[in-house]
């Protein structure tokens, strides 16, 4: 999986914030969508999980075991710059990405090893 260029990267007190550059020539809009490209709500997923890996948030042999509260409000499309907050709350990550007063997507990973 293809991720998005990191162009800021902010720590905060139970987490990370991020903030993504989402390039047109990403793989994950390959076929997605002919007349308009929108990046899949299953990438959002994989990258939260992918960063918050990444940046330590999380272990690297930490996977989903169950998703909740997932909300997918507006598309993300490229050229978009978009924050992603990771935080974690004992086993769950809880992402969502935005940008301005946009909320594209949101949602809690119950993770297990």
């Amino acid at each position: 999986m293809q991720l998005a260029r990191v162009d800021e990267i902010n720590e905060v007190d139970d987490g990370i914030e991020l903030l993504l550059e989402i390039n047109g020539d990403l793989d994950s809009f390959d076929g997605h969508f002919d007349e308009v490209a929108i990046l899949p709500g299953v990438i959002q997923i994989g990258w939260a999980l992918a960063y918050a890996k990444i940046y330590k948030i999380v272990s690297e042999e930490k996977l989903i075991d169950s998703i909740s509260a997932l909300k997918f409000q507006q598309v993300i499309v490229p050229g978009d710059l978009v924050n992603l907050s990771l935080r974690l709350h004992r086993d769950t990550l809880v992402f969502s990405f935005t940008s301005g007063d946009k909320k594209h997507s949101s949602g809690k990973l119950l993770l297990s090893e």
